[in-house]
């Protein structure tokens, strides 16, 4: 074989691989291909089914708020109610068409017009007069107890002062180190 065979029978041999590795390729490409689509495929289910998962979550919150509001709407006509009806039912007992409740305006107009009547009796000497008694009355016991007041603080702060005497050393003396004999009967 010359150099020329030789060449030949090598193209030869790489053209007879070329097809083999084009068509493996090519499968290989197809195959990633169909492995592509039904990833994408896969990936758009699960966001429709996450987007659809959230409407339903949303649309959830919306109902369960919704009958929150319509529970807490109910209550509120359900006592505005009751305390209708609860002061509907008084005014009934002690309004003042009842015979209670003209009893009940009666003592209140008897009771104003007796303390006139007691205040017409008084000079206004004895109005002023009493007033400024009262005054003082109050102005007397305001003293008295500002006085205890300062007294009970001047008590503590000197008993404070004791204590700390107390904890610095004052205290009484003893026999010290020397020993004292006691005869005892």
């Amino acid at each position: 074989m010359n150099e020329k065979d030789t060449k030949s029978e090598a193209g030869k041999a790489s053209n007879e691989s070329k097809p083999k590795t084009r068509k493996s390729t090519r499968k290989g490409a197809e195959t990633m291909n169909e492995f592509k689509e039904k990833a994408e495929a896969v990936a758009k289910d699960v966001k429709e089914g996450a987007s659809k998962m959230k409407e339903e979550v949303k649309d959830a919150a919306a109902k369960v708020k919704d009958e929150v509001k319509e529970a807490a709407e109910k209550m509120s006509a359900e006592a505005k109610e009751a305390a209708a009806e609860a002061r509907d039912r008084l005014g009934e007992l002690f309004g003042k068409d009842t015979p209670f409740g003209a009893f009940v305006q009666h003592q209140k107009a008897a009771i104003e017009n007796a303390f006139k009547a007691l205040g017409a009796l008084i000079p206004s000497d004895f109005k002023t007069h009493s007033s400024e008694a009262r005054k003082e009355f109050i102005e007397a016991f305001k003293a008295l107890i500002e006085g205890a007041k300062s007294a009970l603080q001047k008590l503590e702060q000197e008993s404070k002062e004791a204590e700390t005497k107390t904890e610095e050393g004052d205290q009484p003396s003893t026999t010290g180190k020397n020993k004292v004999k006691v005869e005892v009967n």
